[in-house]
């Protein structure tokens, strides 16, 4: 037999035979879990009129992920953000800890490492400027 006619024959088989092989390949390869480093920019919120932050903010958090590849590669870093609620604070030390639960990812995806793991901040009166008080703050330190 000639190669051409080893080639033609069956040929829509040999066909449905690569197709299925390639689709399972994927399958295996995406459901593996994989890790990823990604960088978070903090953000406070809600901070009380005539407060201010004595300490410098951290401008980001590093966080480590986990998760199948698939959900990894559909993760978008730059619109995610670990947001700190100052709402209720007043004047004096405030520590954030179990920062992993303040970031939100998505479904299959894991944060398995934060640093700093403890955010620290010293919040001191700050005599009022123009009446505006200090709501949010965007991107701490950019």
């Amino acid at each position: 037999m000639s190669l051409p006619a080893l080639i033609t024959n069956n040929l829509e088989l040999k066909i449905v035979a690569v197709v299925m092989a390639s689709l399972f390949w994927l399958y295996v390869t995406a459901g593996r879990e994989a890790e990823t480093r990604v960088q978070l920019p903090v953000h406070l919120v809600n901070l009380a009129d005539g407060l201010a932050c004595a300490d410098k903010v951290p401008t980001h958090l590093d966080l480590e992920l986990t998760g199948s590849r698939l959900a990894l590669m559909a993760l978008r870093p730059d619109t995610l953000r670990v947001t700190l609620d100052m709402n209720g604070v007043g004047e004096g030390n405030v520590a954030f800890t179990n920062l992993e639960q303040v970031v939100r990812i998505g479904r299959g995806i894991r944060v398995t490492r934060v640093y700093p793991g403890r955010i620290e901040l010293v919040v001191v009166r700050n005599p009022p400027q123009g009446g505006q008080g200090n709501k949010e703050r965007k991107e701490v330190g950019r």
